[in-house]
Protein backbone atom coordinates (compact mmCIF):
# COMPACT_ATOMS: atom_id res chain seq x y z
CA UNK A 1 0.00 0.00 0.00
CA UNK A 2 1.14 3.65 -0.68
CA UNK A 3 1.45 6.02 2.26
CA UNK A 4 -0.41 9.14 1.31
CA UNK A 5 1.33 12.51 1.11
CA UNK A 6 1.18 14.62 3.66
CA UNK A 7 0.78 18.20 4.12
CA UNK A 8 0.34 20.03 7.25
CA UNK A 9 -0.48 23.73 7.47
CA UNK A 10 0.38 25.26 10.60
CA UNK A 11 -0.63 28.83 10.11
CA UNK A 12 0.24 31.61 12.44
CA UNK A 13 -2.30 34.44 12.93
CA UNK A 14 -4.87 34.05 11.05
CA UNK A 15 -8.63 33.82 11.51
CA UNK A 16 -10.24 30.54 10.68
CA UNK A 17 -13.36 32.65 9.02
CA UNK A 18 -11.37 34.27 6.89
CA UNK A 19 -11.29 31.49 4.41
CA UNK A 20 -14.51 30.09 1.78
CA UNK A 21 -14.18 26.67 3.09
CA UNK A 22 -15.54 28.19 6.49
CA UNK A 23 -17.44 30.36 4.70
CA UNK A 24 -16.28 33.41 4.18
CA UNK A 25 -17.73 35.26 0.98
CA UNK A 26 -15.29 37.82 0.18
CA UNK A 27 -12.04 36.00 0.22
CA UNK A 28 -10.95 33.68 -2.39
CA UNK A 29 -8.98 31.08 -1.47
CA UNK A 30 -9.34 28.19 -4.09
CA UNK A 31 -6.46 26.57 -3.16
CA UNK A 32 -7.29 26.07 0.87
CA UNK A 33 -11.07 25.10 -0.05
CA UNK A 34 -9.73 22.21 -2.25
CA UNK A 35 -7.17 21.07 0.36
CA UNK A 36 -9.92 21.38 3.06
CA UNK A 37 -12.21 19.34 0.97
CA UNK A 38 -10.08 16.06 -0.24
CA UNK A 39 -7.90 16.27 2.98
CA UNK A 40 -8.57 16.31 6.88
CA UNK A 41 -9.69 19.67 8.75
CA UNK A 42 -8.95 20.41 12.16
CA UNK A 43 -12.10 22.64 13.19
CA UNK A 44 -11.94 22.59 16.75
CA UNK A 45 -8.13 22.87 17.47
CA UNK A 46 -6.73 25.14 19.65
CA UNK A 47 -3.09 26.05 21.49
CA UNK A 48 -1.67 24.98 24.78
CA UNK A 49 0.14 28.35 25.38
CA UNK A 50 -0.45 32.13 23.62
CA UNK A 51 2.91 32.23 22.96
CA UNK A 52 4.43 31.22 19.99
CA UNK A 53 7.36 28.50 20.79
CA UNK A 54 5.84 26.54 23.27
CA UNK A 55 2.74 26.83 21.79
CA UNK A 56 5.11 25.40 18.40
CA UNK A 57 6.67 23.04 20.32
CA UNK A 58 3.54 21.61 21.88
CA UNK A 59 2.62 20.92 18.44
CA UNK A 60 6.04 19.40 17.50
CA UNK A 61 5.84 16.91 20.73
CA UNK A 62 2.27 16.68 21.71
CA UNK A 63 3.70 17.69 25.44
CA UNK A 64 1.80 20.56 27.01
CA UNK A 65 4.79 23.21 27.46
CA UNK A 66 5.17 22.16 30.74
CA UNK A 67 6.45 18.25 29.84
CA UNK A 68 8.66 20.09 27.02
CA UNK A 69 10.32 22.57 29.21
CA UNK A 70 9.32 25.95 26.84
CA UNK A 71 7.99 28.55 28.50
CA UNK A 72 8.79 31.50 26.71
CA UNK A 73 9.61 32.84 23.24
CA UNK A 74 13.72 32.32 24.52
CA UNK A 75 13.34 28.62 25.41
CA UNK A 76 14.61 25.71 23.32
CA UNK A 77 13.57 22.49 22.78
CA UNK A 78 16.01 19.96 24.07
CA UNK A 79 17.28 17.84 21.14
CA UNK A 80 16.86 14.84 23.20
CA UNK A 81 12.97 15.52 23.11
CA UNK A 82 11.22 13.30 20.59
CA UNK A 83 8.55 14.94 17.92
CA UNK A 84 5.70 13.46 15.80
CA UNK A 85 8.40 14.43 12.94
CA UNK A 86 10.82 11.84 14.56
CA UNK A 87 8.40 9.31 13.98
CA UNK A 88 7.42 10.48 10.49
CA UNK A 89 11.08 9.74 9.57
CA UNK A 90 11.29 6.47 11.09
CA UNK A 91 8.02 5.23 8.64
CA UNK A 92 9.31 6.57 5.80
CA UNK A 93 8.27 10.17 5.10
CA UNK A 94 11.38 13.03 4.51
CA UNK A 95 9.70 16.11 6.53
CA UNK A 96 10.24 19.19 5.19
CA UNK A 97 9.63 22.52 7.11
CA UNK A 98 9.25 25.80 5.09
CA UNK A 99 8.60 28.95 6.94
CA UNK A 100 9.45 29.62 10.58
CA UNK A 101 9.25 27.31 13.11
CA UNK A 102 10.50 29.49 16.24
CA UNK A 103 13.16 27.01 16.83
CA UNK A 104 15.99 28.65 18.50
CA UNK A 105 19.55 26.70 19.71
CA UNK A 106 21.59 24.96 17.92
CA UNK A 107 18.90 22.25 16.72
CA UNK A 108 16.94 23.17 13.96
CA UNK A 109 15.42 20.60 12.80
CA UNK A 110 13.93 18.94 15.44
CA UNK A 111 13.14 16.05 13.34
CA UNK A 112 12.32 17.62 10.12
CA UNK A 113 14.86 16.34 7.50
CA UNK A 114 15.64 19.49 5.71
CA UNK A 115 14.63 22.71 6.18
CA UNK A 116 14.91 25.16 2.87
CA UNK A 117 15.64 28.36 4.90
CA UNK A 118 16.48 29.26 8.48
CA UNK A 119 14.11 31.37 11.29
CA UNK A 120 13.85 34.98 11.11
CA UNK A 121 14.19 35.17 15.04
CA UNK A 122 16.82 37.61 16.22
CA UNK A 123 17.73 35.22 19.18
CA UNK A 124 19.74 33.16 17.83
CA UNK A 125 21.95 33.36 14.58
CA UNK A 126 21.94 30.17 12.49
CA UNK A 127 20.98 30.47 8.68
CA UNK A 128 19.84 27.05 7.49
CA UNK A 129 21.33 25.97 4.22
CA UNK A 130 20.44 23.00 2.49
CA UNK A 131 19.54 20.53 5.79
CA UNK A 132 22.46 21.97 7.48
CA UNK A 133 22.72 25.04 9.83
CA UNK A 134 25.45 27.42 9.60
CA UNK A 135 26.73 29.31 12.37
CA UNK A 136 27.20 32.79 12.40
CA UNK A 137 27.76 35.31 14.80
CA UNK A 138 25.34 37.77 16.62
CA UNK A 139 25.16 40.74 14.98
CA UNK A 140 26.68 43.80 16.79
CA UNK A 141 24.85 47.06 17.56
Amino acid sequence: MNKPNVLFIFSDQHAQKVAGCYGDDVVRTPNIDRLAQEGVRFDNAYCPSPICTPSRMSMLTARWPHRQECWTNDDMLRSDVPTWLHRAGEAGYRPALIGRMHSIGPDQLHGYAERGIGDHTPNFAGIACGGKVEMSAPAQS
